[in-house]
């Protein structure tokens, strides 16, 4: 106690960590585990004392984590190994730190005062009050690991994840400053890699595990929702992403991840496909690449490109069947004459059968 405060710790489960593990702060050696043991209701524990360098920055917002020894990070053509330090490796280590983003004193801590550890950094960043996620398939979650994400940048964490009836139940927190995504309105999809012949999508999941897609909400903040299904991971990335107009044909062999070209390049994709409300029509949901946006006009044409065109003797032949090559169909379109103004997001356009003549 003369070196600073003292802590203890509770864990579900104990990391590897022996007295005399550093305890660090942004790096910086802060303190050292004194103790590690089994507390009066059996629950795994650690003991801790930080050196009066760093005592004030122990305060009821503090948060505590189990620093790992060495981590990976994986990137296109790149694979790095950190360790912290000898020590590190050899005790494991204890991190802390204020994720609250709140300015100004926090209530100070007495010697004795517990906390959590948590099991990472990103547990110990999501400080929200929890939200419930309903799925129908919870493959590949984990508690304390897979994240939550808006865009590939992580904004959560999933902090336990049990059955529910017919369902999954997922528990989430998210990190200061992400309150939209409690919001009512907001939608959440599992990431997963998925391959195809039209390509690999969802690769980052082999290194970093399947993670939940967000779309942050504009209502009253909500403690409960629905996710949708793994397929509709694509349609919440597009609408984050993507400039979203929607195609609209009496039938089609298009389905979800058709690519959508412009002058045989591709600009986009197809991301989901329902009926309209009456049933009389199907919807497909178009994503176009923001950078292509302009293409897009209120005269544009769009048609099914994906059909395989055959001779037989004089006459020629649609063959109405997907190919090796667009095994989900193809769409292509252009604008004709002069170029009308541009289109809204969300606009409604006839998807035609046969490509119309260009002049």
């Amino acid at each position: 106690e003369r070196e600073g405060v003292t802590v203890v710790l509770n864990a579900r489960a104990l990391p590897a960590i022996d007295a005399g593990a550093p305890v660090l702060h942004r790096g910086l050696p802060a303190g050292r585990v004194i103790e590690a043991f089994l507390d009066e209701s059996g629950e795994p524990s650690l003991r801790v004392v930080v050196s009066r360098d760093f005592r004030a920055l122990i305060t009821g917002r503090t948060r505590f984590w189990h620093a790992p020894a060495a981590s990976v990070s994986a990137g296109p053509g790149t694979l790095d190994i950190a360790v912290d330090s000898v020590m590190s490796l050899l005790r494991g280590s204890i991190a802390f730190d204020d994720f609250s983003g709140e300015k100004g004193p926090a209530e100070a801590v007495e010697n004795g005062e517990m906390f959590v550890l948590f099991a990472s950094e990103a547990s110990a960043r999501a400080i929200s009050p929890p939200v419930k996620i309903f799925l129908d398939n919870g493959q590949g979650l984990l508690a304390g690991k897979t994240q939550m994400r808006r865009m590939g940048i992580p904004v959560g964490i999933v902090e336990s994840v049990s059955a529910e009836g017919d369902r999954i139940k997922v528990v989430a927190r998210f990190e200061a400053g992400q309150e939209d995504f409690r919001r009512q309105g907001a939608e959440f999809a599992i990431v997963q890699p998925k391959l195809s012949l039209d390509g690999f999508s969802g690769i980052e999941t082999i290194i970093s595990g399947v993670y939940i897609e967000c779309l942050p909400g504009s209502g009253p903040v909500a403690g409960s929702f629905t996710a949708k299904s793994s397929e509709s991971a694509d349609l919440i990335e597009a609408e984050s992403r993507g400039f979203v107009i929607k195609l609209t044909t009496d039938r089609t062999i298009v389905n979800p991840g058709a690519p959508i070209t412009y002058r045989d390049t591709k600009v986009g994709k197809i991301v989901e496909k329902t009926l309209s409300p009456d049933g009389a029509r199907v919807v497909l949901t178009a994503s176009i690449d923001r950078k292509y946006r302009d293409l897009i006009r209120e005269n544009t044409v769009f048609w099914d490109a994906g059909d395989i065109q055959a001779q037989v003797g004089f006459f020629k032949v649609k063959v109405d069947t997907p190919s090796i090559i667009a095994p989900d169909g193809k769409i292509a379109f252009f604008t004709p004459g002069a170029a009308g103004a541009p289109a809204r997001e969300g606009a409604v356009f006839p998807l035609s059968e046969n490509a119309p003549r260009q002049r």
